[in-house]
């Protein structure tokens, strides 16, 4: 599910944290992400792990509202 593109070249502050957000291509991964996610949601057999990616998910799709475009 990671994808590999893009690694090493956003800096990353001493906490971990991204300084100055995502770039482009960070955004087209956790949207590709989000995909992978909702496309194996359904073949999860296990409650516990079902629950785990659904929140998983829900909070990347929350990241990735922001960085949605407005509607005109």
């Amino acid at each position: 599910m990671p994808s590999s593109r893009g690694r090493g070249r956003r800096q990353r502050r001493p906490g971990g944290e991204l300084r100055g957000g995502l770039d482009a291509e960070g955004v087209a991964d956790l949207w590709a992400c989000i995909a992978d996610l909702d496309r194996i949601e359904s073949r999860i057999d296990s409650e516990y792990c079902a629950s785990y990616f659904t929140r998983l998910r829900t909070m990347a799709r929350l990241v990735a509202a922001r960085h949605t475009p407005a509607a005109i």
